[in-house]
């Protein structure tokens, strides 16, 4: 490992680096961040270590550090949060052409009823892929509003009701099983407040 010119030899594995206190404050977890977070924590650790005689100076590079690692995972937070919005962005679409005027189902060509029915469709894909990306629980609900919503409108338009009650129920077990949705039910049902 070569820090500013300088070459730092590991001996003796993983263990002893912790033991030397490289990677202490990191919590081994699987995520998208962990490459950054390991990156970040080793170079403050071995900053503070071997080249931290500036306390400003190790401050202001830490800050830089900690400033460039926040930028990194709002865009990894922008990119979980993509279909989310694509979602929403083509429910709005949807909803207004069945909000429009002049809509009438029965009117509709097929190729019409085929495109809305298609967007619908799209629209709980989207959801669905939201729901298994996104992390916060309230962003799991609204991907589970927005499906629900959209298997709805494929019901108008001659989707049998045991299709759409199949589809509901995909939903609702969908979210009842997420381990977040189940936890904060958990602590309601304790009679705990969600809210900090």
């Amino acid at each position: 490992l070569e820090v500013a010119g300088q070459t730092l030899a590991v001996h003796g594995g993983v263990n002893s680096v912790v033991q030397r206190g490289l990677l202490q404050g990191l919590r081994f977890e699987f995520k998208l961040a962990f490459p950054i977070e390991v990156a970040y924590y080793l170079f403050k650790n071995l900053f503070i270590k071997f080249g931290g005689g500036d306390g400003g100076l190790r401050d202001a590079i830490i800050d830089e550090l900690r400033e460039a690692t926040d930028k990194i995972l709002e865009g990894i937070d922008a990119l979980r949060t993509a279909k989310l919005k694509t979602a929403r962005n083509e429910l709005k679409r949807l909803l207004g052409l069945i909000n429009d005027a002049s809509f009438d189902a029965n009117n509709m060509t097929p190729d019409e009823m085929m495109s809305t029915c298609n967007l619908a469709e799209r629209i709980t894909g989207l959801a669905d892929e939201a729901f298994n990306t996104v992390a916060r629980r309230e962003d799991k609900v609204s991907a589970v509003k927005i499906a629900v919503i959209a298997i709805a409108a494929r019901g108008c338009f001659g989707h049998r009701a045991k299709f759409v009650a199949t589809q509901f129920r995909y939903q609702v077990d969908m979210l009842l099983e997420d381990g977040a949705v189940k936890s904060a039910i958990e602590i309601q049902n304790r009679g705990g407040s969600l809210t900090s």
